[in-house]
């Protein structure tokens, strides 16, 4: 370790942190064997200053030392993981001046090795730095995004509508047709309800570490938003800071990945607000944590979140449906194909202490295996009074809000599909068209009337950029194709 070290945790502190850091070196008995600094020294030393002050004071090991106790008692113990143990003993002393250029990286010939070949530079790993890095990248995604087919973005924050998640349910197969369930399903207000950020609370009359959430829910139901919602929360710092780094897949991006790869590799092919991290870093991250055998979330160095969204959409063949687990070693660095990787991650031989968050709807839910899967929960989409809040977010004008709600009041089967997110949008999107192309016209009670006005609205959207004929065509050929089965009595294909 060299004071570059240093130099980058006391960059990472706010400036009212570094002013108690200094305050604390200041002080007698600092650590038992340590002296404390002069006032005179560190009153106007810069973060620069201040290492050059302490590892001339201590040695570089002693500085390393003093440095871990201050952070502890300024509550920055997430600074703490990222310094080196400082068991492996004292160092060699580096000066501030090196930032840039360490013995590490200034390829002298000290760096090489016998054969000539100069080795990679092992790279500083402020974990703490890379959060910052990536959670400024997820908040410019995040912050605005589309609702359903919709082109404007908008801000999630004023758009998102809190959604009713429930702890339990099991995973059978249900071979219903979605829709066809919702009204004989259980009453939400009879079950444990968890807050999204709380996913990975053990239950209150448990004390076991969590490693993966199986959520589960209906299409439309606002699977993606959530987790949408979640990744923002954590990158805005209003939930889950425990989590260091958080890597949101979704199987519709996994599924194009054909070439074999290393879990950093697929990390910055499918995530690119992740690219300020190097591969070499990534890869120094996970090795540490599959070195350790630790399976504990809450002991691991490095905490991570893999978010794999969409299971029902995957095409890739994970053999995750039995609780057989696949012999052999895995090598974290070692290019393979996705769906190994993938498994190996399922299956917790794949850092064992990282946390596994999979959405799915019901009917894909078993191809994991109870075994890999510590809770599963259920979204269950928007109460009554959630219909009504999304509404009077949608409508700015508060009189048009209203009249949408209390019309989809006067109609049950309207009301009752209401608490799917996706037919929300589809309700104020066709209700607000009507209302704008037809004053004083009667709006659609029925669902059957609501689909067919959604359907009229979209075949007037595609003809300004694509052929409405062909549009016309597709819609023949999918009546075409659901015809036989109603005549059959057999509408679960639509």
């Amino acid at each position: 370790m060299t004071a570059v070290h240093l130099l980058n945790t006391l960059e990472d502190l706010k400036e009212e942190e570094f002013q108690k850091f200094k305050w604390h070196l200041q002080q007698p008995n600092i650590q038992e064997g340590y002296q404390s600094i002069k006032v005179a020294m560190l009153e106007k030393a810069e973060r620069q200053d201040t290492v050059d002050v302490m590892v001339k004071t201590y040695q570089l090991h002693g500085a390393l030392n003093v440095t871990k106790k201050v952070l502890q008692m300024i509550n920055r113990n997430d600074l703490v993981q990222s310094l080196p143990d400082t068991s492996s003993g004292p160092e060699e002393s580096g000066d501030v001046s090196d930032v840039g250029e360490t013995s590490e990286n200034r390829g002298t010939p000290s760096s090489q090795s016998k054969d000539g070949m100069v080795p990679v530079p092992k790279p500083a790993h402020h974990i703490s730095k890379y959060q910052k890095q990536i959670q400024s990248n997820f908040i410019d995604r995040y912050m605005q995004l589309q609702e359903g087919l919709t082109e404007v973005k908008r801000p999630l924050d004023k758009m998102y509508t809190h959604l009713i998640v429930t702890a339990g349910g099991d995973l059978h197969i249900n071979r219903q047709h979605e829709v066809r369930q919702i009204e004989t399903v259980r009453p939400a207000d009879t079950e444990t309800t968890i807050k999204p950020c709380e996913m990975f609370k053990p239950p209150s009359e448990e004390d076991r570490p969590i490693r993966t959430v199986l959520t589960k829910g209906i299409a439309g139901i606002g699977k993606t938003f959530l987790v949408h919602k979640f990744v923002l929360d954590w990158a805005e710092g209003r939930a889950n800071q425990d989590v260091h780094l958080i890597f949101p897949f979704t199987f519709r991006q996994l599924n194009s990945c054909k070439e074999n790869v290393c879990l950093a590799d697929l990390i910055h092919e499918c995530i690119w607000e992740t690219r300020d991290i190097k591969i070499e870093a990534l890869n120094h991250i996970f090795t540490a944590l599959q070195s350790t055998g630790n399976t504990n979330f809450d002991k691991s160095e490095f905490k991570l979140l893999f978010v794999l969204d969409g299971l029902d959409e995957s095409r890739l063949d994970l053999d995750c449906s039995t609780n057989k687990i696949h012999a052999g070693q895995f090598d974290v660095t070692e290019p393979t194909s996705v769906d190994k990787l993938l498994m190996n991650l399922i299956e917790k031989k794949l850092l064992p202490s990282a946390r596994i968050w999979i959405t799915t709807r019901p009917a894909a839910a078993n191809q994991i295996h109870s075994d890999f899967v510590d809770i599963t929960t259920e979204v269950r989409g928007f109460s009554d009074p959630q219909k009504e809040e999304y509404f009077r977010k949608r409508f700015r004008d508060q009189e048009q809000a209203g009249r949408i709600i209390s019309h989809i009041k006067t109609s049950r089967s309207l009301h009752i599909m209401c608490h799917i997110p996706v037919f929300c949008w589809i309700t104020a999107t066709v209700l607000e068209e009507v209302i704008k192309t037809r004053e004083g016209g009667e709006l659609p009670k029925t669902l059957t009337e609501m689909y067919a006005e959604f359907l009229l609205f979209q075949i007037h959207q595609t003809k300004e950029k694509y052929d409405s004929k062909k549009c016309i065509q597709y819609i023949k050929s999918l009546a075409k194709l659901a015809l036989p089965s109603v005549g059959k009595g057999q509408p679960d294909l639509l």
